[in-house]
């Protein structure tokens, strides 16, 4: 009886293991779209409502849902604030108060990094060139992540139930 509730433990655990792994995947494509939609509704208010950037951020952050609202908004309060010395500090601080939240990796969070160390430094014209540069790279990723979730989404949720299940029959 103690070995069959122990197997099924195992075996269970195993799972979810591999189906979080799994779901990580996914959050981080949902997350990368979330992130690639907020830079085009940054590059809107910009350039088309001529709005400032803290109230930029507010705005855009209270039009998105999940951690990347809060990222949005903590950049917001960060340059209203004068916490920050500069766009680039704001991003940084924010992504890193974040970061247990964010599946995205470091390739991702690097573009945004290079989207902030930009803003507010260069001319209109330099500014859409450097938001399209950053909407293409998202582009790019989100293709990646898209093509990693059609991998090894259902590889890592099989691998859990099969490891649970060899570690099941090797204790046994």
């Amino acid at each position: 009886m103690f070995k069959l509730i122990g197997s099924l433990i195992i075996i269970l655990s195993c799972s979810y293991l591999g189906f979080s792994i799994g779901s990580g995947i996914r959050k981080r494509l949902i997350q990368l779209k979330e992130l690639e939609k907020n830079v085009y509704l940054l590059k809107n208010e910009m350039f088309y409502t001529y709005t400032s950037l803290p109230e930029a951020f507010s705005k855009v952050g209270l039009k998105s849902k999940g951690v990347i609202k809060n990222i949005f908004v903590t950049i917001s309060d960060l340059l209203y604030s004068n916490e920050v010395s500069d766009v680039y500090e704001a991003v940084n601080k924010s992504i890193k108060k974040y970061n247990i939240d964010l599946k995205l990796i470091d390739e991702d969070i690097d573009i945004v990094l290079n989207l902030a160390k930009s803003l507010g430094n260069c001319d209109l014209e330099g500014q859409k060139s450097i938001f399209e540069l950053t909407i293409s790279n998202l582009k790019k990723q989100i293709l990646v992540a898209e093509d990693s979730l059609d991998k090894n989404v259902k590889m890592y949720r099989c691998l859990g139930v099969s490891i649970g299940a060899m570690i099941v029959i090797m204790l046994i």
